[in-house]
């Protein structure tokens, strides 16, 4: 799921190799970070919920890091976009 979608953006924001690599690493890191967590049942609700906002706020400090402005102004509108329309994904 990570490779398909970072390949997505690579076409869509115009990522280089490296880019496409990074992005892949980062969206599967996350993927299995919020599985790790969604499966726990040493967690409680509270808890679980603190560290996914943590998960998401390292994800977005990532991408941050991978993409310029422009890329990431566009990621954004992408992530819209599947919000609005989920059988796009």
């Amino acid at each position: 799921m990570a490779r398909i979608q970072s390949q997505d953006l690579q076409k869509i924001l115009g990522l280089n190799d490296d880019q496409t690599a990074m992005i892949s690493r980062t969206i599967y890191a996350k993927q299995k970070s919020y599985l790790d967590i969604t499966t726990s049942t040493k967690l409680d609700e509270k808890e679980a919920d603190q560290l996914l906002a943590k998960i998401d706020m390292n994800f977005k400090s990532k991408m941050l890091q991978i993409l310029n402005e422009e890329q990431f102004q566009a990621y954004g509108d992408y992530l819209s976009k599947l919000k609005t329309n989920p059988k796009d994904e």
